[in-house]
């Protein structure tokens, strides 16, 4: 039933986004298969909620903590908003603890892509629809980044990090590349 709606509303309305829609649901699914979905390396994780809120930057954490301690199912219940940039849903989820404990909360979810991952969360409570789309168009009317030859191969560079394809990665680099990062938390 599920893939049948999911087809209809890529037909209709959705048809012009389908590619961010399938981004957006393989990420809901990896949720249900209990893995953590294909994300950007330094995605944006945000949580607006005001009862059970994590710190920004936290949400592997989260979804791994939910995850290793109880069997959970979400699913998109409403997407308020669709562009090519991602979308605003309210979904639901519903999780059984190891010791049996039900549970079941609905939340709004701005979910952006890049290319074929998640490259940005942001939860916010189920009544505060308006300030999650509000921030869905401050981010919709910033300035979309540089199309050019360069950003275009790290977008192909990224592709196939994603598909973990080595060797197509490294025909894509000079030969005696160098870098250097200086990242505390996280280097390459």
């Amino acid at each position: 039933a599920f893939e049948e709606l999911e087809a209809r509303y890529l037909a209709g309305e959705a048809g012009s986004h389908a590619h961010t829609w399938s981004v957006i649901t393989k990420a809901f699914g990896a949720v249900n298969r209990h893995e953590l979905p294909e994300l950007m390396q330094g995605w944006v994780n945000v949580d607006h909620r005001r009862a059970i809120a994590f710190a920004p930057g936290e949400m592997n954490a989260y979804i791994h903590a939910t995850l290793n301690d109880a069997r959970v199912r979400v699913y998109v219940e409403v997407v308020h908003r669709l562009s090519d940039l991602g979308a605003v849903t309210s979904h639901a989820a519903h999780n059984t603890s190891r010791h049996g404990f039900e549970a079941e909360w609905r939340q709004i979810c701005i979910s952006t892509i890049d290319g074929e991952l998640i490259n940005r969360c942001e939860i916010f409570d189920e009544s505060d629809l308006e300030a999650a789309l509000a921030r869905f168009e401050e981010l919709q009317s910033q300035t979309r980044r540089l199309e050019n030859p360069a950003s275009q191969l790290t977008e192909r560079y990224w592709k196939h990090f994603a598909d973990r394809d080595w060797d197509a990665m490294a025909g894509l680099l000079a030969e005696g590349i160098s870098t250097d990062d200086r990242r505390t938390v996280v280097g390459a």
